[in-house]
């Protein structure tokens, strides 16, 4: 970002990272060719990003789980909740 510049709106779009560009570019590089992409491919990466997010809050791979959306998991959890007698 210019150094004269003051952007503000960071709640609505903040400015990405170089680093996560970068992880965007590569993704994108690896859709542009799906043939190369293997299963174990998709797995590998899920995995990587279970082992970060761990880390990130000080727990382990095991209770981090990927959704496709935030409603999928509140449906899941409330399926699992025991029913009130």
């Amino acid at each position: 970002m210019p150094l004269d510049v003051h952007y503000l709106n960071c709640a609505y779009m903040s400015p990405l990272p170089d680093m996560v560009r970068a992880a965007m570019a590569s993704g994108i590089s690896a859709k542009a060719q799906p043939w190369n992409y293997k299963p174990a491919d998709f797995f590998s990466v899920a995995e990587d990003f279970r082992a970060s997010a761990a880390r990130l809050f000080s727990t382990d791979a095991d209770n981090i789980a990927i959704v496709p959306s935030v409603s999928y998991a509140m449906a899941i959890a409330a399926k699992n909740l025991p029913l009130a007698g």
